[in-house]
């Protein structure tokens, strides 16, 4: 099928009061590529949906939740359109995000997922050679290629090697994944774990080599949190022994930790 601006949505998942928030709502209102948006939150307060009030977006509230796989899922549900791309509160999507995305999907023939390159955000400085991002972009090289996409070794042997797709750039094809994609056993990698089990399926991962999400970067941040208190590192190491013999995932896991080292603040 030819994918339009009506079968994307962007599902803002809001938690508490973020700062940051309605940054986030701007970049993906400003859009030259004008597609759906709703925000998905299991914490209403006056911030969040005077915000939603102000931009005249469509909110729904999870009354259940159980951790961010969760939070995930709710707002991935609500979604109506064949395409979503799961917008974490502090993150920036440049203007072409939708476009880009758009233009790769019709490319394709059978997708899955399609991801691409980002840059962080720090003090409100755009960073883009940052040495993880470097790593990323190496790990991820060949998914750029056509004749990849549908290459289920080459992205399970990568993911094997650590997470290198960022979530908030993901774009899924519900058509084709169906409902509640997202891990929810897991407290601080649902996504790495999630991308871990949709790579095994049929069809096609693409990646985009544009850095057109801006990732932040700050104490407050999940990221952030998650790393400094070695929770996600936990999960991370979970994974991998999933993957790989025990005593080779905790060799690939100590050189993957040392490379997050650049997230901490």
């Amino acid at each position: 099928m030819m994918y339009t601006a009506n079968d994307h949505t962007f599902a803002i998942i809001a938690y508490k009061e973020n700062k940051y928030l309605e940054k986030t709502i701007l970049s993906v209102l400003n859009q030259t590529v004008k597609t759906n948006i709703i925000l998905s939150t299991s914490t209403p307060n006056d911030h969040i949906l005077g915000l939603c009030d102000k931009y005249n977006i469509k909110y729904v509230i999870n009354p259940n939740s159980k951790g961010a796989g969760s939070d995930w899922n709710y707002g991935y549900n609500a979604c109506v359109t064949p395409l979503v791309t799961i917008v974490h509160q502090d993150d920036i999507y440049d203007d072409d995000f939708a476009e880009t995305t758009l233009k790769y999907a019709n490319r394709s023939s059978d997708l899955i997922l399609l991801f691409t390159d980002y840059y962080e955000i720090r003090e409100e400085n755009a960073v883009s050679n940052q040495k993880l991002l470097k790593i990323k972009q190496i790990m991820n090289h060949l998914i750029q290629y056509k004749f990849m996409w549908k290459n289920r070794a080459y992205r399970k042997f990568i993911l094997a090697l650590g997470d290198s797709i960022s979530c908030p750039t993901v774009t899924i094809n519900k058509d084709k994944m169906g409902k509640d994609i997202f891990d929810t056993t897991l407290k601080n990698s649902c996504d790495y774990l999630t991308w871990v089990l949709m790579a095994k399926s049929k069809g096609e991962f693409i990646y985009i080599p544009k850095q057109i999400v801006g990732h932040r970067i700050y104490p407050e941040s999940a990221t952030s949190l998650n790393i400094a208190d070695s929770s996600r590192s936990k999960d991370d190491l979970q994974i991998m022994m999933m993957l790989w013999p025990r005593w080779l995932a905790k060799i690939i896991h100590h050189f993957y930790v040392k490379s997050e080292e650049s997230n901490k603040i």
